[in-house]
């Protein structure tokens, strides 16, 4: 079952980028993680924007904002 679901995930990965492409919105990084795929874009269509969630990512030299959003089955993420 467990090639099933990566196949799935990368499906599901390919066409979100397809849309995304045709939106003008470039993936610059594709992670496949254990329950849905990632796909880090490089600026949002504007139909995510209103569906995002604001993460603060902190470490020792600072902080900085990820938005992330749910499209296709993928989770969609910016910073």
């Amino acid at each position: 079952m467990f090639p099933e679901l990566i196949s799935t995930h990368v499906q599901q990965a390919k066409a979100t980028e397809a849309m995304l492409n045709q939106k003008g919105c470039w993936v610059t990084v594709f992670r496949q993680s254990r329950t849905r795929p990632v796909l880090e874009v490089s600026c949002p269509p504007a139909e995510l924007l209103n569906r995002a969630v604001r993460i603060v990512e902190r470490n020792n030299s600072g902080s900085r904002s990820v938005w992330v959003a749910s499209f296709n089955g993928c989770r969609i993420i910016w910073r």
